[in-house]
């Protein structure tokens, strides 16, 4: 049972939806001329539905570019009628270069992407970085989400080691205690495991990071050994 301030909240969230739709949204007609586009894709892989339909039907007529975060529905927009589409992340990039929000608000917002389960969040080493930095190098719930990214299969296996192993690399050199060390690398391991094959992933990433530490001996043998104990007791749990 929920609280009623729980549920005022939610009528709350809803009006002010509502209301900022009805100020700031304009309701367009779809032309009689594209109406026969509105029937639905017989491959039930693709899963769209009309109304998802009728916004690609609205961008074609008002030669718009279509917002949805849905890569299959991009694609479809793009094969069927060719809009070009675009999705939350690029346009968070975009204010990024327009100085209009700052990296650090870019990667807070990519956090939450992820923790909405926007699977499909694109990352790289300074993104993570920044969530770290911001997070004062403590692993936070933060630092824990947007690593979630790391996943598989959803990121290339090269591309998640790749990242996982600069990531890694920066936080073994800065400026934190072994214990927090040990949380980001049991947190980027589970991840990067979560959808792949463990010893792969282990083998992979310590190859990775045996080139990335090599003019730091005692930072590689010592994020080695992490790994290597790691593997080992979660062998035994598999």
């Amino acid at each position: 049972e929920l609280a009623p301030e729980i549920i005022q909240q939610n009528v709350d969230f809803i009006e002010n939806l509502r209301d900022h739709s009805t100020s700031n949204f304009e309701v367009i007609p779809i032309p009689p001329e594209l109406s026969n586009h509105l029937i639905l894709p017989e491959d039930p892989r693709k899963n769209i539905g009309q109304v998802s339909i009728s916004s690609i039907l609205v961008a074609k007529s008002t030669n718009s570019i279509l917002y949805a975060d849905d890569m299959r529905l991009r694609k479809f927009a793009k094969e069927i009628l060719q809009v070009d589409g675009f999705w939350t992340q690029i346009l968070l990039q975009d204010f990024v270069d327009e100085g209009l929000i700052s990296f650090s608000d870019y990667a807070f917002a990519c956090t939450k992407l992820l923790d909405t389960n926007y699977h499909f969040t694109s990352l790289n080493p300074d993104l993570i970085m920044q969530v770290i930095d911001d997070s004062k190098y403590l692993i936070s719930s933060n630092v824990r989400t947007i690593v979630t990214g790391l996943k598989g299969p959803e990121m290339i296996f090269e591309d998640a080691i790749r990242i996982a192993s600069e990531v890694i690399r920066k936080y073994w050199l800065g400026p934190t205690m072994d214990e927090n060390r040990r949380l980001l690398l049991d947190e980027i391991l589970r991840n990067l495991c979560e959808g792949r094959n463990m010893r792969q992933i282990v083998r992979a990433l310590m190859k990775e990071l045996e080139g990335a530490l090599l003019v730091a001996p005692i930072q590689q043998q010592s994020v080695l050994q992490e790994i290597d104990n790691w593997y080992k007791v979660h062998l035994r749990l598999t």
